[in-house]
């Protein structure tokens, strides 16, 4: 059913949608990196990052899964979401 007031705002409402297709390309394209270095294994990647609600905790979660993997082949600083924080 479409909306039928006045379009006031049709500029915010496309950078709005801008937003948040871009921020959707960017968490598949999180979950691929840790899919590769996974070996491929896509559903516990997801089931994983998507268990519960909020972008920090998958970002964790994604750095959890992923990064034993990428150590093996030294690249934990491109998957680490926080490069300035000491990785221990």
């Amino acid at each position: 059913m479409p909306i039928l007031w006045p379009h006031k705002f049709i500029k915010e409402g496309l950078s709005v949608g801008r937003i948040l297709t871009g921020y959707i390309n960017l968490e598949v394209g999180l979950i691929h990196c840790v899919q590769v270095g996974l070996g491929g294994d896509f559903d516990t990647v997801i089931k994983k990052m998507f268990k519960r609600r909020g972008e920090k905790l998958r970002i964790d979660e994604a750095e959890k899964l992923g990064a034993a993997a990428y150590a093996k082949i030294k690249q934990v600083r491109e998957i680490t979401p926080y490069p300035w924080t000491p990785s221990g």
